[in-house]
């Protein structure tokens, strides 16, 4: 689902933005570029989908960053990503999920998360499966490659059974 062009702009002001996907995929991105990658988000009334996959130095810092600025808008309307592509991202421990829990939190039209690969454990798993069983209409949420047990895999497949769950596919 994640496209795997290379994004080969170097400033967000060079960012390949096609058909409401803002690209940004293996963009080298650092925490203190997030800011940025926010303002671009919720300055442009066609992205609807976040693909910053594959950018390993955001890391848990990163996504905190990204969430706080992203949660700064005025408006609900203004924060309209409904699929955020966050794989290869290193954000785990409850940093990372606390931001991912808040990011999600803060866009009521999110349908799709991506996390694959990102090193999440299963004690990273509460805080995140609570923000989107509980407050989201997530429908799918990627978690292949992560460090996820059978305990864990136990947690996801109590949540998805709640009621309160609008997750189709894990």
């Amino acid at each position: 689902e994640e496209q795997q062009q290379r994004n080969s702009g170097s400033s967000l002001g060079e960012v390949a933005s096609h058909g409401g996907y803002l690209n940004l995929l293996r963009s080298k991105l650092l925490p203190g570029d997030m800011p940025a990658v926010a303002e671009v988000l919720l300055a442009s009334s066609q992205v609807a989908r976040a693909g910053l996959s594959h950018n390993p130095g955001m890391g848990p810092e990163g996504a905190l960053v990204l969430a706080d600025a992203y949660c700064s808008a005025p408006t609900a309307e203004a924060r309209r990503i409904r699929e955020w592509f966050l794989s290869e991202c290193s954000i785990h421990g409850p940093t990372g999920m606390r931001a991912v829990a808040k990011l999600c939190l803060a866009s009521p039209n999110l349908l799709k998360l991506g996390l694959n690969y990102n090193g999440i454990r299963d004690t990273d798993l509460p805080t995140l499966l609570s923000a989107l069983v509980d407050s989201t209409p997530v429908q799918v949420v990627g978690l292949i490659g992560n460090e996820v047990t059978d305990e864990g895999a136990k947690a996801v497949a109590a949540a998805l059974l709640k009621p309160s769950s609008c997750i189709k596919r894990i």
